[in-house]
């Protein structure tokens, strides 16, 4: 299923002649998928004149994943993230040979794998005593890592949207509501070259994305300032108050790690030689 931002990119949403229509079609279709933006892009970019295209297809990578240097992530995501790195490179090079986080665990051991991941989660490097004893039991050359280094999650902000008349400094009419919520992440990208000894390639990834909830209402005659509105719905029975941060229209869950990686290593992938 495409997340929203991916949908709406493709399918432009053109109803002639009935606004309303095209409105009460919009706001149910972003009620039910929650709307996302996304963005991503790397900078700082360092590569080794050494790494060459030619030498991975010659030497072989292996595609340790993503660590955390934030919140710690599970050994069984950790394993899924890198395979998913995996299969990104291996869609943008074709050519070369690269063998996943689970392979080379086999040929290191679970154990030592996994402390391997939590050293460089603590520490964001590897040394060059690391890397020789990974060279002893690992046939590939390289080694590519990720690393969250920062991971927020801003407040959430609700919004007015669609049809908004002002007289007199007050708006008339809402015919929607949307609240977002937006998640910023900065992920180191590295590449080791096991041969040397030492890292051969480096670059900072930022992602921005957003988890947006649309809410239909139909409220007229508002009183009130800004920061405290009421609205006299079209049934006087059903009595509500509408406030821009309250808790009426509950904000959706943030943008999910397994929607924004993905990203971070397609961003990191594009760059390799």
């Amino acid at each position: 299923m495409p997340s929203t931002c991916e949908y709406l990119g493709t399918h432009k949403m053109l109803i002639p002649g009935n606004r309303s229509l095209f409105w009460a079609g919009t706001i149910m279709f972003l009620a039910a998928w929650g709307a996302t933006g996304c963005s991503s892009n790397i900078q700082n970019v360092k590569k080794d004149a050494g790494f060459t295209g030619k030498a991975v297809v010659s030497g072989g990578m292996v595609a340790l994943g993503v660590v955390s240097a934030v919140e710690e992530i599970s050994d069984a995501k950790s394993s899924q993230f890198a395979n998913v790195l995996r299969e990104t490179i291996k869609s943008d090079r074709p050519g070369y040979p690269l063998i996943s986080q689970s392979e080379a665990s086999q040929a290191l051991g679970e154990g030592k794998m996994q402390a391997l991941l939590r050293q460089y989660a603590a520490e964001g490097s590897f040394s060059k005593d690391t890397l020789l004893a990974i060279s002893e039991v690992v046939r590939p050359r390289y080694v590519a890592i990720l690393r969250v280094e920062k991971d927020m999650v801003e407040s959430p902000q609700w919004v007015p949207q669609d049809e908004i008349i002002e007289r007199s400094g007050e708006i008339t009419s809402v015919e929607a509501v949307a609240v977002w919520v937006d998640r910023h992440m900065e992920i180191s990208a590295a590449v080791y070259d096991l041969k040397e000894g030492r890292q051969v390639f480096s670059g900072l990834i930022s992602i921005w994305d957003r988890a947006e909830k649309t809410y239909p209402v139909h409220t007229y005659g508002v009183r009130g300032d800004d920061e405290d509105q009421s609205l006299e719905l079209e049934e006087p029975k059903k009595q509500e108050v509408f406030l821009p941060r309250g808790r009426s229209y509950p904000p959706p869950a943030p943008p999910r790690l397994n929607i924004m990686l993905p990203r971070a290593f397609r961003a990191f992938s594009e760059k390799l030689p």
